[in-house]
């Protein structure tokens, strides 16, 4: 299905049990919902250079993105990734929030994100943040939908802070066992990503962990990005990405999700399976 107004987008929703949206092909695990694709609604609703500021609907691709903001010397700050985020959409960006190699520097995507406007499990479109930069007018809602794997509502648009083109990312990563083409690592193999971030001083140990696998490590970050099957080594304090569901670690952070979920998405039609409690 491809809506492209709101309205038939709200139909698809109220008139389905269960839907896939917003993942990318890396990160879909095997079942066999029917999905809603953003191809249909991907244009630019509004964009003030002056301001820094762009709102799109969430169907555009981030390639198409930066060549819009080119056009007056702008740019969203995406440092380097062997994933091929130039190719994925902007609701499937904010759904997964991947890492990228000037994240320290610039930010990632719950730093870019001001506002949204979301198409909830029950058919009910609301607005959340705003196109300010500084905004204290209730809670950062935004925040809590960037890497929610689409578990909890739709992005319909995507009102988004950008930069001078000047500020794009120049960071030199340093590769392992993959190799180095144009913008972007290539990483040959058909396993699932795997991705992790540790601390600088565990670094070298995840990079030598790695060895053996398809990956390409950045050592001013200690990020990992591996294509295997097998576990990693875990360290105090990192972090992993897997495909497949979003899996929360604590039981604090499960009960807020499970909260979040009641309230966006009642009747459990999003991404079904996506968010394991």
């Amino acid at each position: 299905m491809t809506p492209t107004t709101v309205a038939e987008w709200t139909e698809a929703i109220l008139g389905t049990r269960a839907v896939r949206h917003s993942i990318p092909p890396e990160w879909r695990m095997d079942d066999d919902l029917p999905e809603l694709s953003h191809a249909g609604y991907a244009d630019v609703v509004e964009f003030s250079p002056e301001d820094l500021v762009i709102t799109v609907q969430a169907g555009i691709k981030l390639d198409a993105l930066q060549e819009v903001l080119a056009t007056d010397l702008r740019r969203l700050p995406v440092g380097d990734s062997p994933m091929p985020l130039g190719g994925w959409t902007v609701a499937e960006l904010l759904s997964i929030n991947p890492p990228h190699t000037d994240e320290f520097e610039r930010g990632g995507w719950r730093d870019w994100l001001l506002g949204a406007k979301l198409l909830m499990g029950d058919g009910r479109i609301i607005k959340i943040g705003s196109r300010a930069v500084k905004n204290v007018a209730g809670y950062d809602m935004q925040k809590l939908i960037v890497g929610s794997r689409g578990t909890l509502a739709v992005v319909l648009e995507a009102t988004l802070l950008v930069g001078p083109a000047g500020h794009a990312g120049t960071s030199q990563p340093a590769t392992t066992e993959a190799s180095f083409v144009g913008e972007g690592w290539v990483v040959p193999s058909q396993d699932p990503w795997h991705i992790q971030r540790v601390s600088l001083t565990d670094g070298p140990l995840l990079q030598a962990a790695a060895c053996g696998a398809a990956h390409a490590f950045h050592t001013p970050t200690a990020t990992l990005w591996a294509r295997t099957r097998e576990p990693l080594p875990r360290f105090e304090g990192d972090w992993v990405m897997r495909p497949g569901a979003l899996e929360p670690d604590s039981p604090a952070i499960q009960l807020l999700w499970l909260r979040a979920k009641e309230q966006f998405d009642p009747r459990g039609v999003l991404n079904p399976g996506y968010l394991r409690l």
